[in-house]
């Protein structure tokens, strides 16, 4: 079913403020944004979708406290507004590009990874050799494209 990703950002849900209110707020962007990450971190635990990936809105994810990437992503832009979730790839430890979703954010001007799923924070630099690349990121006004060949990566189940 098409939809606009922008409708999962939901920051004045009630579960979501009250995710926002427990989480010690820091003038400094890195910091700030590193301890949504990592209180995300501490109620979601991970799931797959398996085959079909469900788009969940945060106050669900944050209520059952489960969910896969993208839930992880679209929970820390809904706490932050001035995240991102990017769309893109990983590359595992055998090199191997693995489909995957995570948050952005902008600190001094670069652009950092804060993905939740596996608590790393990194800067990003657009290079298909790095370890993340990204080809699209939703934010709560905008939808960006960073590159015009697509390519998510590979499938984590199949049946």
């Amino acid at each position: 079913m098409p939809c606009d990703l922008r409708e999962i950002f939901t920051p004045n849900s009630y579960v979501v403020r009250k995710v926002a209110k427990s989480i010690l707020y820091s003038d400094n962007d890195n910091l700030w944004y590193q301890r949504i990450m990592k209180k995300v971190n501490s109620i979601i635990t991970w799931t797959t979708d398996e085959r079909y990936d469900n788009y969940y809105y945060p106050n669900y994810t944050l209520t059952i406290g489960k969910g896969d990437c993208d839930d992880f992503a679209f929970a820390q832009m809904s706490i932050e507004p001035r995240l991102g979730v990017a769309f893109g790839y990983y590359k595992d430890g055998e090199g191997k590009r693995i489909g995957h979703a995570f948050s952005v954010g902008i600190v001094d001007g670069i652009l950092y990874i804060f993905d939740g799923t596996s608590n790393i924070i990194m800067r990003y630099v657009h290079d298909k050799d790095k370890e993340y690349y990204i080809h699209y990121i939703i934010t709560k006004n905008e939808v960006y494209a960073l590159d015009e060949s697509v390519d998510f990566g590979d499938i984590l189940w199949e049946e």
